[in-house]
């Protein structure tokens, strides 16, 4: 097996394309070339929406403290409270559906 740096040929304009396909991307256009050969894909993924789950899980996990709290407190559950966290559930639902949705 041969060792080293290989070299290929391309021309200007694909050069061009190369790097803005690779800013797009947000890698080196060596990275880009290099995953594209090997990989024949990438897949680049908004992680900026992981925080919208994120703070979905917070909220419902506070309300299911909270709700947890006064029913051991009281022995009781109010209608407000499940209808309020099925709310939120079903928010989440559709927020990682959303996100899920182009993958």
């Amino acid at each position: 097996m041969s060792r080293g740096i290989k070299k290929f040929r391309v021309s200007s304009e694909e050069w061009e394309i190369i790097k803005r396909n690779a800013e797009k991307a947000g890698m080196k256009p060596c990275t880009y070339v290099r995953r594209i050969a090997l990989d024949g894909i990438i897949k680049k993924y908004d992680m900026r929406l992981v925080n919208d789950v994120r703070i979905a899980f917070i909220k419902i996990g506070t309300n299911i403290n909270q709700i947890a709290t006064v029913v051991n407190s009281s022995k009781t559950i109010y209608d407000a409270d499940m209808k309020n966290l099925k709310k939120e559930f079903y928010e989440l639902n559709d927020i990682v559906r959303n996100w899920l949705k182009p993958l």
